[in-house]
């Protein structure tokens, strides 16, 4: 009887160390995951902030004669002095 009850208890010791294994393991997981997709949103804001970089330099400023002109990819601004 005895002997039973010690190999009972050991076995459920085992079972409940495997469960904090696999506990641990998937914490490491989400971790993993959240910090893959920390990342991702890193990667596109440093993507959207080159896009707009490009957009600003693609406004060109060109001065002939009097008024000096803006041209856009998309319209020309015309500023009186």
């Amino acid at each position: 009887m005895l002997q039973e009850e010690v190999e009972e208890e050991e076995e459920e010791e085992e079972e409940e160390e495997e469960e904090e294994e696999e506990e641990e393991e998937e914490e490491e997981e989400e971790e993993e995951e959240e910090e893959e997709k920390e990342e991702e949103n890193e990667q596109e804001e440093e993507e959207e902030e080159e896009e707009e970089e490009k957009k600003k330099q693609q406004i060109l400023l060109v001065c002939i004669g009097n008024p000096p002109y803006i041209f856009t990819s998309q319209t020309v601004i015309a500023f009186n002095h």
